[in-house]
């Protein structure tokens, strides 16, 4: 079986583009936001009546015939029982129904085909908002872990830099305390390789005489760059900033 093509996620344009459609789509239609509202209102209802008709207990004193009773008197007994118990139920429903009334004065303000062209649209238009936040916080994510690894790398190149330094330093003091001795040893062969006989005081000079430059052997240590900011593309700001938050979507809490 072929693999299924990755979904692609929708970016902040389509979103821009599905929220412009719903601005150019005809009014809500208040009448059958209404009718949405008793209907669901008639729901609740039913499912109340439904669980107080269930928590009602039928006793076994109710069910079994007495002792003396007639079959005749035991069943207009059950009969007479559960009629009370029917007329409370319809007494229920009846007020059910009176609560209903005007469902067709908002029907005629009800225009059910944009109505539900426009829910349609509203529902696509949510579920790309959708895609795109999960697809956006999947990259945060994403940018949160490669950082965090980038962050580590970084500490342990400046510590190395930092320990690297201090040996090169130790190594420099030494190598420039070695070119001083060599310059007062050339100093040295100089003056008594010279075809006059050594001079006592050139000979102090080189040894007591003004230091020899180690200028040459000076390093330079450039500074340690500050570390850049780490980012993916196609992420800003607002986008971190509620996926870590685990902000709301307009017209939809996360869950």
């Amino acid at each position: 079986m072929k693999k299924e093509a990755k979904k692609k996620c929708p970016t902040k344009k389509d979103v821009k583009k599905c929220q412009d459609k719903i601005k150019k789509l005809s009014p809500k239609q208040k009448g059958c936001d209404e009718l949405k509202a008793l209907s669901d209102n008639d729901v609740k209802n039913i499912h109340k009546l439904i669980k107080k008709w269930n928590k009602q207990k039928i006793t076994q004193k109710f069910c079994n015939q007495g002792k003396g009773e007639t079959k005749y008197q035991y069943v207009s007994r059950l009969a007479e029982h559960f009629k009370k118990k029917a007329a409370a139920v319809k007494a229920k429903i009846d007020e059910m129904v009176k609560k209903t009334k005007g469902g067709k004065a908002l029907s005629k303000g009800c225009n059910a085909i944009k109505h539900y062209a426009r829910h349609l649209v509203e529902h696509t238009c949510k579920k790309i908002q959708v895609a795109n936040y999960g697809c956006t916080c999947e990259k945060v994510i994403k940018e949160k872990k490669v950082c965090s690894l980038y962050d580590g790398c970084y500490a342990a190149t400046v510590l190395q830099y930092k320990g690297n330094k201090k040996e090169i330093e130790k190594k420099n003091a030494a190598a420039k305390l070695e070119w001083r001795a060599v310059g007062r040893i050339e100093c040295l062969l100089k003056v008594m390789g010279g075809k006059d006989k050594a001079d006592a005081k050139q000979l102090e000079k080189c040894v007591k005489g003004p230091q020899i430059s180690t200028k040459p052997l000076d390093l330079i240590y450039p500074k340690v760059p500050s570390k850049p900011k780490c980012q993916l593309k196609g992420l800003d700001a607002s986008a971190r900033r509620n996926c870590k938050k685990g902000a709301e979507i307009k017209g939809k809490k996360k869950r």
